[in-house]
């Protein structure tokens, strides 16, 4: 059984979610869930799961990110 998500699947982004920025400062050891863009750049051990994600040059994801974008 697949767990992969298809652009069907994907909920919508909620009306008016806020974007969420994770500064170059922070360290996150835990899941990063969101319903609006999410742009990193600190570092995030775990999963990201979001509608858009950037990555900055300097940010860092060690664990699985889903996005639409």
């Amino acid at each position: 059984m697949s767990t992969e998500m298809t652009v069907t699947d994907w909920p919508a982004a909620a009306t008016g979610a806020k974007p969420s920025v994770l500064a170059e400062d922070l360290e996150l050891d835990g899941d990063v869930t969101s319903q609006g863009p999410v742009e990193i750049l600190g570092r995030v051990r775990g999963a990201v799961r979001a509608p858009d994600v950037l990555i900055s040059a300097g940010g860092q994801v060690l664990g699985h990110v889903a996005a639409l974008n």
